[in-house]
């Protein structure tokens, strides 16, 4: 049985339930109270939307609260920043023995399923914009995205580098 308010659906010889639950004030969730039972899986969608780890914390500690091996699975799109706290965070749990991180790809699918407009698109992408291309559609992390420079090269100066100039007045500042 379905229904819309609350948004759920019921496994009517069981009583079992899917709860579909916003995040949008995690806070208000702290008070959430499941007529019987545990979860067994959580699924956190677009969790890189978030607030921050805490609030993706705040989540776990309202749902799962049982001595239940339950699943708890986060999807997101990596977004292109290092700095991001999703990205921070996959990079502190990856060697966590009860974590494992799944990359999808688009091209590991029928492209019924999205399409041929959108293979051409990523082909499009990949040969024209190709930082793009490895963060939508590669899922690599492939800056701060806050870059002035992007094409520095920082290396020590060498002594013999130094001696083929009479000073160091050249340069350019921008």
């Amino acid at each position: 049985e379905f229904t819309t308010s609350p948004m759920e659906a019921t496994y009517k010889k069981t009583g079992q339930k899917v709860l579909f639950v916003g995040c949008d004030k995690p806070i208000s969730l702290k008070s959430y109270n499941l007529p019987f039972g545990y979860v067994k899986l959580l699924i956190h969608e677009e969790c890189d939307e978030m607030a921050g780890v805490e609030q993706l914390h705040s989540i776990e500690d309202t749902f799962l609260r049982n001595n239940v091996n339950a699943l708890d699975v986060k999807i997101f799109n990596p977004p292109k920043s290092v700095n991001n706290f999703m990205n921070e965070y996959v990079e502190s749990t990856k060697n966590n023995p009860t974590t494992y991180i799944h990359h999808a790809y688009y091209y590991n699918v029928p492209v019924d399923w999205l399409g041929q407009r959108f293979f051409d698109r990523a082909e499009w992408f990949k040969n024209n914009k190709p930082k793009y291309y490895a963060n939508n559609y590669l899922g690599e992390v492939t800056g701060t995205g806050g870059s002035v420079f992007e094409n520095l090269t920082f290396r020590e100066i060498t002594d013999e580098e130094i001696s083929t100039f009479n000073n160091f007045y050249h340069g350019i500042d921008w």
